[in-house]
């Protein structure tokens, strides 16, 4: 088994220390997903000020493997409409 590190960027970096052992990238893969979703659940709010959320996956060694990112965009019109309060 190897060992992956899930670092994440949402307004504030989380440099995962410790890592998981898991059996294969595609579970990496998998382990990616669950840790952006539960963030992006945790911290709906914060994910629309800062608009997006990046999750980097790293081996023992250091290297970056992946990234997943998710990006909001609001229209013009939902910037209007906010400021019009």
């Amino acid at each position: 088994m190897a060992r992956y590190f899930f670092h994440t960027e949402h307004r504030v970096s989380f440099k995962d220390e410790e890592g998981t052992e898991l059996p294969s990238l595609e579970h990496a893969k998998e382990k990616a997903i669950h840790v952006l979703t539960r963030r992006l659940a945790e911290d709906a709010h914060v994910f629309w000020e800062v608009e997006n959320l990046t999750v980097t996956v790293a081996d023992e060694a250091g290297l970056t493997l992946f990234m997943l990112t998710v990006d909001a965009t609001c229209s013009p019109a939902v910037h209007h409409q906010q400021g019009s309060r």
